[in-house]
């Protein structure tokens, strides 16, 4: 029996990311010493409930301020953040375009408002003509 659903996951599988990069330039916003090693491997629980939805953006780059010795406006929160963000290859975008025709996509992923907005502007500069949303079912 032909599979007719397919479940995609957002970073790693669509978009490239790599965590240390923004582990990196929080580290360069710091006033404190940050160990790159240890928030990379074992991230704080804020990231995580923020990841999950538990918490909003702003209470997000509050708590990222307060714990991480931060002083930085939003925006500079923001780049940080989405800095492990790296490229979406054309050809994924292109394969996902050709499979929606025929099965029903859907995309399971624990983003956050902040990559959603990073996110949505990079698939703007490729798909152009539609939105990457209108790609995948909603449940």
């Amino acid at each position: 029996m032909p599979y007719q659903n397919i479940i995609f996951d957002l970073g790693g599988v669509i978009i490239n990311i790599d965590y240390r990069l923004s582990v990196r330039e929080f580290s360069k916003l710091s006033s404190g010493i940050l160990n790159e090693i240890e928030l990379q491997n074992s991230p704080p629980n804020f990231i995580t409930a923020y990841e999950k939805g538990e918490i909003s953006s702003k209470q997000f780059r509050e708590t990222v301020r307060q714990e991480l010795h931060i002083i930085a406006d939003d925006h500079q929160i923001d780049t940080a953040w989405n800095a492990m963000l790296l490229d979406i290859p054309k050809e994924r975008l292109k394969l996902i375009q050709d499979l929606n025709t025929e099965k029903r996509l859907f995309v399971l992923s624990n983003t956050n408002q902040i990559h959603k907005v990073a996110f949505d502007k990079k698939t703007k500069e490729i798909l152009l003509k539609i939105s990457f949303e209108d790609l995948f079912e909603k449940t």
